[in-house]
């Protein structure tokens, strides 16, 4: 398991405050002071840490060795790997900002897989806006008006013959593809900025090919709005 000397270490390479880190794996302030002190900590604390650092590109090493990755490669799976990955978009853009870029949106699939927790990713990216400069758009396939969040983003609609089943989603430095099956959802997270940057062109491209909708027909018709 990793030291407390690693965390700091981490921390330091990623540029992460203290509160950064405990808001990321949501502990209290003292609760993390005291384990980068050398203090008692969970197992499972310990291991949110380490999991929460090296979605975020470091790398842990024997002999309290700690490296940044110039690239990282995570794979989360099922529904609480789904909760991780939009914690991990939450927090990268409330520290960096920049655009948010989701093609090849079925947003019913988003929905299943976040289940309860939609209420709070959507509230806490409407509150995050008026603090941080970011912006999303999302292309959902031509046709399809099941929006979600309107409030905050941009639609356009991909033309059907050019829709793919798999999503890909760039925020920051990092690319996520997404695979929905019936029983599971896996997430690939790439934090790599060439990577990243590639997809971005591709994006734009499809985005300044796409459909535009109109205003009146984006409004919120996710299954979390009332009817």
């Amino acid at each position: 398991m990793i030291s407390s000397h690693q965390i700091k270490a981490a921390r330091a390479l990623i540029d992460w405050s203290q509160q950064d880190l405990a808001e990321a794996i949501e502990v209290s302030l003292p609760t993390l002071r005291n384990i980068e002190k050398g203090g008692d900590a969970k197992l499972d604390t310990l291991r949110k840490i380490q999991s929460t650092l090296e979605l975020n590109g470091i790398e842990f090493g024997v002999n309290d060795g700690v490296k940044r990755r110039s690239t990282v490669l995570k794979t989360l799976e099922g529904q609480e790997g789904y909760w991780k990955f939009y914690d991990d978009v939450y927090e990268t853009i409330k520290k960096s900002g920049g655009e948010i870029l989701v093609s090849n949106v079925d947003e019913r699939e988003f929905d299943k897989w976040l289940g309860n927790r939609w209420e709070i990713q959507k509230n806490r990216m409407m509150d995050l806006s008026k603090e941080q400069d970011f912006s999303i758009r999302i292309l959902v396939k031509e046709g399809d008006r099941h929006f979600t969040v309107p409030e905050y983003a941009e639609y356009k609609w991909t033309p059907q013959d050019r829709f793919s089943e798999i999503p890909f989603y760039v925020y920051g430095n990092k690319l996520a593809i997404i695979l929905f099956e019936p029983d599971n959802v896996s997430i690939s997270v790439i934090d790599n900025p060439k990577i990243a940057n590639a997809y971005k062109k591709q994006f734009n491209v499809m985005w300044d090919q796409a459909i535009v909708i109109p205003k009146d027909q984006q409004k919120a018709q996710g299954k979390h709005e009332p009817s």
